[in-house]
């Protein structure tokens, strides 16, 4: 069985001390400075949990973002699939995102 690269310290992060855990992983594997988790809510995307890798406070435009300023309304509107090279898995988010916002 294969697996992507870092998942299983994903799955650990996750495990062994919940979504600030794993997003501060996520973070520390990429050169932007925030990594969050965003849920939609009444034409908003309101955030769930952020990290900083400054480590300062969270601007008030993060907390809570107009969904027409997002990627998120393309994927709402028109999906977005992807297949991971090298393995047969397609991530589906359209349908996703679809039942969450109802």
């Amino acid at each position: 069985m294969y697996t992507l690269p870092g998942l299983i310290d994903l799955q650990d992060a996750l495990k062994g001390s919940g979504r600030n855990a794993g997003l501060r992983y996520l973070n520390s594997r990429v050169d932007h400075r925030f990594t969050a988790v965003y849920k939609p809510e009444a034409g908003v995307m309101r955030n769930v949990a952020i990290v900083d890798k400054l480590a300062e406070v969270v601007p008030a435009n993060l907390l809570a973002v107009p969904l027409e300023e997002t990627f998120c309304q393309f994927v709402l509107r028109d999906g977005f699939e992807t297949q991971l090279q090298g393995f047969d898995v397609a991530i589906k988010c359209r349908s996703v995102l679809r039942k969450s916002v109802k």
